[in-house]
């Protein structure tokens, strides 16, 4: 089981396409992971709305969410294989 403690962050992905072949290429290798997915629009508690405070103009829409990938600290190495 991957929790805040013993994992590590791999990658960050914009681009579902290749997030999606990475966790393939994690699930073939039998390499547990877990997907954080962050809305940049959103208003948070900890920054207080970005969104209000810089705008959107000129903001790329198709950037609004991205993805991160964790693993276990201890199969870093052996996921970062697959990067």
């Amino acid at each position: 089981m991957i929790t805040p403690f013993n994992r590590v962050q791999l990658a960050t992905f914009f681009d579902l396409a290749r997030r999606e072949a990475l966790c393939a290429a994690l699930a073939r290798a039998g390499i547990e992971y877990s997907i954080k997915t962050v809305n940049r629009a959103s208003p948070s508690a900890l920054n207080f709305g970005s969104r209000e405070r810089s705008g959107t103009l000129l903001h790329q829409m198709d950037q609004n969410w991205y993805d991160i990938v964790y693993v276990k600290k201890a199969d870093q190495e052996a996921a970062q294989r697959f990067l």
